[in-house]
């Protein structure tokens, strides 16, 4: 896969605008780069604005018709099925800011038991989510670590417990979690990917699987994996239409009983390669980039034409122990048996 746009402070190949000025104030005018192989992806025109909660607000417009390629059509995008690999990504930069002053790294608190293995020792969290990739049918996953985080791989090695490759992309320092993830996309190439959180308890383990199922059965561009919301803490909001498309991504995070919230993805190269270019868009320095979340990116993915579905995967919410409430309640869980 080839890349048309530079990280931040380049030129846009459409304006001559710098990504980071257009992001923030002017039109964003994106041409996606080339997807190898296939034609060009279309053209829109997109004015986002940037609150200081993350991305307040997104108007999207096609272009004029002598500005679209005329090879290029948005359903070239997507295909019926998930041709070549599967890659599982697993954004494990964080500095755990939510559980206060701690030693070691959040993703490998000891919180997690294999399901049917009640009185064996306890696994690192991460294990919960390296466990669904695998079954999912990832060759291999890429965990993008911070510098200063290599107790994770000294914990988990080279390979998951089921022999899994684990690949880790080290990354200086992250503004927020779609930084985190563009790291990785230089390794990531044309590949099939699902997304999970490191720091999440969930069930079942196919959860990852479904939501793989679903990115093929509808040929979108992305497809989140739903559970109830947790509601004890913040967590996303996911709009879930009657056709099973996803209108919205709240990320106020509202505490409302009854919605349903996310916490695995699946998603083929044009997300990829939107990612690529929304991150691109804005630089990491600038202080608002530390608001923005996956979320703000799906929300430009849908206002932008990209297909984006999703699939209740369980009856049960999740748990992050990656905030004081959720840790507490896993360890209770845990006592419990």
């Amino acid at each position: 896969m080839t890349w048309a746009s530079s990280r931040a402070g380049g030129s846009s190949s459409a304006s001559g605008t710098s990504w980071t000025d257009a992001f923030l104030g002017g039109a964003w005018h994106t041409r996606h780069p080339p997807l190898q192989p296939g034609p060009l992806a279309s053209w829109q025109a997109a004015r986002f604005s940037l609150g200081h909660g993350g991305l307040s607000s997104i108007h999207v417009g096609s272009l004029s018709a002598n500005e679209l390629a005329p090879e290029t059509r948005v359903s070239d995008l997507r295909s019926p099925s998930c041709d070549g690999s599967v890659v599982g990504l697993v954004p494990a930069a964080g500095t755990a800011s939510r559980l206060g002053v701690r030693s070691g790294s959040k993703e490998l608190l000891r919180v997690w038991r294999r399901p049917g293995t009640p009185t064996t020792e306890a696994e690192p969290v991460i294990r919960c989510l390296l466990a669904a990739l695998e079954a999912a049918g990832a060759e291999r996953a890429l965990i993008v670590i911070r510098v200063g985080k290599d107790d994770i791989p000294a914990a988990l090695g080279a390979a998951s417990g089921d022999g899994m490759p684990l690949e880790y992309v080290r990354v200086s320092s992250s503004p927020s979690p779609p930084f985190t993830l563009d790291a990785a996309v230089p390794l990531i190439g044309d590949a099939t990917v699902v997304l999970g959180l490191p720091d999440i308890l969930f069930e079942p383990r196919e959860a990852a699987g479904r939501v793989l199922e679903r990115l093929v059965r509808t040929g979108a561009d992305l497809a989140l994996g739903l559970f109830p919301h947790p509601v004890i803490r913040r967590a996303d909001v996911v709009e879930l239409k009657a056709d099973g498309t996803i209108g919205a991504v709240d990320r106020s995070g509202a505490c409302v009983p009854g919605v349903l919230s996310w916490a695995l993805a699946a998603w083929r190269a044009s997300f990829t390669t939107f990612l690529h270019d929304f991150v691109a868009g804005i630089a990491a320095e600038d202080p608002r980039a530390g608001a923005l979340g996956l979320g703000d990116v799906v929300n430009a993915a849908i206002a932008g034409g990209l297909a984006v579905t999703g699939e209740v995967v369980s009856d049960d919410t999740f748990l992050d122990v990656g905030t004081p409430e959720g840790l507490e309640e896993a360890r209770r869980k845990q006592a419990r048996g």
